[in-house]
């Protein structure tokens, strides 16, 4: 193959590039190429008795932007080959001249894609924080710890450290399992554990403060008899009121109360075995949504 080419400016930022291949054809069984000098054969080499040679040529026509010339051109070469062997091999097959074939092939390199519009940065938007439960919802769920502290009006103070865990089975209706640690300032050390149940309603909720009353039951267990001559099992029945306030966009909120904290056996011992303690409590505490 003996390629040639001229380029040409064309408009704009293009040009057009005109491929023009000469292709000697041997090896071809005598006879089959008869004539083919006198059209454009001519000096062409035989091929030593085998067969005779012949000249085909192919014309490439090509449009690509500058710059890129050179590195189209080998693809449209080879892709004229291609061309030029299909076609010989058709025309000798079929006995046919195909001096001075002449094939034609126009190609153009795709338009260059438009670029990008450039796109915004893409806008990462976080998920917003959970909006706060509302305080007295139904069926939200709160756990607390306080502490407090109890005087029966006399010298004796009692200590206590609460934990519990809240369920409003209605608006602004909670129930309340409480688990207390208590410790009695009697004549020796005492302490106990008291678990309670507490039913609250919270009858004045503005959103951010609520007033409240409440009242429960539970048991004690501990160390020693308390008072003294009672027992180390009681009862301990509760009535009273407080408030709670919200000081955390979380939910969050501070709890002041004060109650009437009783304690007695119910009498399990006899009624000659039965005294009790009444005390004033006030506590404090921290509410947090579950």
């Amino acid at each position: 193959i003996y390629p040639s080419f001229e380029g040409f400016e064309g408009a704009g930022e293009r040009k057009k590039v005109r491929l023009e291949l000469v292709g000697l054809v041997g090896g071809v069984p005598e006879g089959l190429l008869d004539g083919l000098e006198a059209g454009g054969g001519a000096g062409v080499p035989r091929g030593g008795g085998v067969g005779r040679g012949g000249v085909l040529r192919i014309v490439v026509h090509g449009e690509w932007a500058n710059g890129s010339v050179e590195r189209y051109s080998t693809t449209m070469l080879n892709a004229a080959m291609l061309v030029m062997t299909c076609t010989a091999s058709a025309s000798l097959a079929a006995g046919e001249d195909f001096a001075n074939a002449r094939v034609s092939i126009e190609a153009k390199q795709p338009e260059a894609a438009a670029p990008a519009a450039e796109t915004a940065p893409a806008k990462v938007e976080l998920d917003a924080p959970a909006a706060a439960v509302r305080f007295g919802q139904a069926e939200s769920k709160w756990w607390s710890i306080g502490a407090g502290i109890a005087n029966n009006g006399s010298d004796e103070t009692d200590l206590n450290g609460y934990g519990s865990l809240s369920y409003f089975i209605a608006d602004d209706v909670e129930v309340s399992g409480e688990l207390g640690l208590w410790y009695y300032g009697l004549q020796e050390d005492v302490f106990g554990i008291n678990p309670n149940m507490v039913f609250r309603w919270h009858f004045l909720n503005k959103g951010k403060w609520t007033l409240y009353a409440d009242l429960g039951i539970g048991v004690m267990f501990t160390t020693d008899d308390v008072p003294d001559d009672g027992t180390s099992f009681n009862f301990t029945p509760r009535a009273g009121g407080g408030f709670t306030r919200q000081i955390l966009d979380s939910g969050a909120r501070v709890q002041v109360g004060v109650r009437w904290a009783h304690i007695s056996n119910a009498r399990i011992g006899g009624d000659q075995n039965n005294p009790s303690r009444d005390s004033i409590m006030l506590y404090a505490g921290l509410i947090f949504p579950f």
